[in-house]
């Protein structure tokens, strides 16, 4: 089993924060957070697909005497909200509107990234997007 922190389902209420921010370029809607200091494990789904196929292809026996192991995939990509909303502003030419209020944090939000669960890591497997490759594709979608 391959192991990502929150994912995204279609009947998800919560607002999301990259599709928010990519929206806000063109809409110029403010958008106001937290205190920024909120840690999250963001991955770009190339690099899904691409664990995915690391994972399909392990061969018989990868697994030990277990019959499930659970790995993370997860990792490419830990940072906090702030440096994703700096990341988009500078690949948006600072065209978002947002500010921060410490006031905003949610209880129990998350606090440190998926690393801390001390899951191990998918063998042969290493993300390749970065943050800036996830804005930069969060942006083109919204063009």
């Amino acid at each position: 089993m391959l192991f990502r922190s929150d994912p995204v389902a279609p009947d998800d209420p919560r607002p999301k924060l990259v599709p928010r921010l990519a929206g806000s370029v063109d809409s110029g809607s403010p958008i106001r957070l937290g205190s920024g200091r909120q840690v999250m494990s963001l991955m770009h789904a190339d690099d899904v697909v691409a664990a995915i196929a690391v994972a399909a292809r392990l061969p018989d026996g990868a697994f030990g005497e277990e019959r499930m192991v659970t790995w993370s995939i997860d990792g490419a990509i830990t940072t906090t909200v702030a440096e994703v909303v700096a990341t988009f502003q500078r690949c948006a030419s600072g065209r978002i509107d947002s500010s921060f209020d410490p006031a905003r944090d949610r209880p129990r939000e998350m606090s440190h990234g998926i690393g801390a669960l001390g899951l191990p890591t998918l063998p042969g497997y290493a993300a390749r997007r970065s943050l800036e490759d996830l804005v930069r594709s969060a942006l083109d979608t919204t063009r």
